[in-house]
């Protein structure tokens, strides 16, 4: 009984088989970097449209008092003036949700859910 074949079609098939799996595998390999490349390319896009859409519909002066507030600020008069305004961008923008924190990561305001003003 043998168990490897020795003719000539499993001699082209194991050859066939030997180039096409790696070319297929490097193929999808290269296709799925491109794509995930491409996707991050317009999420960036999309959140720079947003940020810039967040910076020019609130005035300088608002830009001060929302980083002037402190925790436990979330529902002073001011931070629901300024949750208002993310508010209307983001009904106006289609977004999902608006969320402004500082640059060491910390929540400065949140339009839709009141997170804690502080917060990682």
């Amino acid at each position: 009984m043998r168990l490897i074949p020795r003719g000539i079609t499993s001699h082209l098939f194991l050859a066939f088989f030997a180039t096409a799996v790696p070319l297929l595998v490097a193929s999808g390999l290269l296709l799925e970097r491109q794509a995930r490349g491409a996707l991050e390319e317009e999420l960036g896009r999309r959140v720079e449209s947003l940020a810039v859409a967040v910076a020019a519909s609130i005035p300088a002066e608002s830009w001060r008092m929302l980083f002037s507030l402190g925790p436990g600020e979330e529902e002073s008069r001011t931070a629901r003036h300024l949750r208002s305004l993310l508010q209307a961008v983001l009904e106006g923008t289609g977004s999902e949700r608006i969320t402004v924190w500082t640059l060491e990561g910390q929540v400065v305001l949140d339009a839709a859910t009141p997170l804690l003003i502080g917060s990682p």
